[in-house]
């Protein structure tokens, strides 16, 4: 038998444990991105950077 695993979705939280976004998978090809925090310019720099990162871990983008 061979099991294999997927990340189907992601919650990020924040050092007090508040949530800032999920990311869901919809299907092999989207995701649902749901933003909990409010954002200014500087922060989303960080915040867009792990949504990317959470779209690419559920869609195995760039893994072998």
């Amino acid at each position: 038998m061979s099991i294999k695993m997927y990340p189907i979705e992601f919650e990020a939280v924040d050092e007090t444990e508040e949530i800032l976004f999920r990311v869901r998978c919809f299907d092999e090809a989207v995701s649902n991105v749901e933003i909990k925090t409010l954002v200014t310019p500087e922060s989303w720099l960080e915040l867009s950077a792990k949504v990317h990162e959470a779209l690419c871990a559920i869609h195995e983008v760039g893994q072998a």
